[in-house]
C-alpha cells in the first residue's frame, strides 16, 4: 500500500510530452499518459539496490543490449517485451530515478529537454 504519493513532472521535448512518475521511496513508475501506458519501473530490492524494468517494444531491447546493463528479456505480444536491467546500489530512488531517465533519452523512448 503506498503511504505517501509523490508525483513528478516533467516536460520534454516538441511538442511537450508528459511522462508521469508515481510512487514512493520503494517504487517508481514511469507513466506515459499521452500513449497510455507504463515506460518504466524502479523498485528496491530491500537489500540496497535497485532493480530498474523497461517496457518498450524488441527495438528498444535491441539497443538497450548494446549497452550491457541488460540482464533479462521477457517477450510478450510482438513487438512488446519486458527488459530488466541490472541491480545498482544507489543512496536513494531519485538517483535511480534520474539514471533511467538518462537511459530512457539515449533509447529513444524519452527526448532532452530543449
Amino acid at each position: 500500500m503506498l503511504a505517501k504519493l509523490n508525483v513528478f513532472t516533467f516536460q520534454r521535448g516538441f511538442p511537450p510530452t508528459t511522462k508521469w512518475w508515481l510512487g514512493h521511496h520503494d517504487e517508481l513508475i514511469c507513466f506515459d499518459p499521452s500513449a497510455g501506458r507504463v515506460r518504466a519501473f524502479i523498485c528496491h530490492d530491500g537489500s540496497g539496490r535497485y532493480a530498474r524494468t523497461i517496457y518498450g517494444t524488441l527495438w528498444t531491447a535491441l539497443r538497450l543490449m548494446h549497452s550491457g546493463a541488460v540482464t533479462h528479456i521477457d517477450m510478450r505480444s510482438f513487438p512488446l517485451c519486458i527488459v530488466e536491467l541490472a541491480l545498482i546500489e544507489r543512496a536513494d530512488i531519485l538517483a535511480v530515478k534520474s539514471e533511467l531517465e538518462e537511459v530512457l533519452v539515449d533509447v529513444g523512448m524519452m527526448t532532452e529537454e530543449f
